[in-house]
Formats: C-alpha cells, structure tokens, sequence
C-alpha cells in the first residue's frame, strides 16, 4: 500500500492509495466523516469491534471495504445515516456538493 499524504488512521482510500487523480474535496468529507463517526460510535467505524487493531482498520479503508453493518445500522439508528453515505469507499458514492453534505449534517445535530 502507496500511501498518500494524511494521517492513515483517518485517510480516505484514494489518500491511502495515493490515487491522485481521485482526489478531491470528498476525500475530505470522508476524513472528517470518520473522526465524526468516531466520536459518535466511540471506535473507528471500519473496525468490526471496538478493542480490534486500529491497523486491521485501515486495511479495510485502503481495500475499499463497505463500512461494516454493525457501524451503518448504530450510525443510522442514531440518526446520522449521512455519515454512511460519506464513508463510502467510492468518492462518486459520497455527497457531489459540500452544501449537499452540510445540509445533511445540520438536519442530523
């Protein structure tokens, strides 16, 4: 794994990846995502619990894995599903617009 420039624990994976070419404001929106995600389920959300190796997490990050079912369904049940959508691991499935991803955080606080 070629990594890009970013703190890995909270690196989207085209940072991960150093893939420049996908590399965007949405890269941003999953990293911020992530440290969100984590205040809110008290653990990295790719990590399948909360004691397992922070390494295994960003693994899964730098291997494009979907954000594992236990983290989705207490994000969204908790009422912020927005972050699920901004931690995907395709930047063309996270929010197009920054005011499109703001908007969905303000409704969720």
């Amino acid at each position: 794994m070629a990594q890009g420039p970013g703190t890995p624990m909270y690196a989207a994976p085209e940072q991960l990846l150093n893939e420049k070419s996908s590399i965007d404001w949405r890269t941003d929106q999953f990293g911020l995502a992530l440290v969100l995600s984590e205040l809110i389920l008290g653990h990295h959300a790719f990590l399948e619990a909360p004691h397992v190796n922070v390494r295994d997490a960003i693994l899964a990050v730098a291997n494009k894995s979907v954000l594992p079912a236990r983290s989705r369904e207490l994000l969204e049940s908790r009422g912020f599903g927005c972050l699920v959508k901004a931690l995907s691991p395709w930047p063309v499935q996270r929010y197009r617009k920054q005011a499109d991803f703001q908007k969905a955080l303000m409704e969720a606080c």
